[in-house]
């Protein structure tokens, strides 16, 4: 028996947690952890706190869910929004730019293969958030 642990934070776990269970329950021969964490986020984005204002440093609440949303966003647009790739990089994203193309992608004004169906999750106040936390991030 193989035994995996994996460390979530954000909406990936949802996605991670239902792939892995479906496939390990699929062959019977393999137990899966899962840990949802927002201390992931935290050590991955050193910058997050300190976009996220003030409040950042205390731990607030509102300030674990920018960092967690922006989070779901590495997977595609590379740790810290950092891309080496074709996909566009988000660090040091003007925040203005950043809003009004996620608005452009949730209302279908600018085509996409998949950004159109991830802007239609948030609204305009968490496209704000995660703009503060991808505009502080040093590209």
């Amino acid at each position: 028996m193989t035994r995996i642990s994996i460390l979530l934070a954000g909406a990936m776990a949802l996605n991670v947690a239902s792939i892995l269970s479906t496939s390990a329950m699929a062959n019977g021969s393999a137990s899966v952890l899962l840990t949802k964490s927002n201390v992931l986020t935290s050590a991955v984005n050193p910058y997050a706190a300190e976009a996220a204002g003030p409040a950042a440093s205390t731990g607030s609440p509102g300030a674990t869910h920018a960092r967690s949303m922006a989070a779901t966003c590495y997977a595609c647009h590379g740790t810290d929004g950092k891309s080496h790739s074709a996909i566009p990089p988000l660090a040091g994203m003007e925040k203005d730019y950043f809003v009004q193309q996620m608005k452009d992608f949730k209302s279908g004004k600018r085509e996409a293969t998949v950004m159109h169906q991830h802007a239609k999750g948030y609204t305009d106040e968490e496209f704000q958030q995660m703009a503060e936390v991808f505009a502080a991030i040093k590209p």
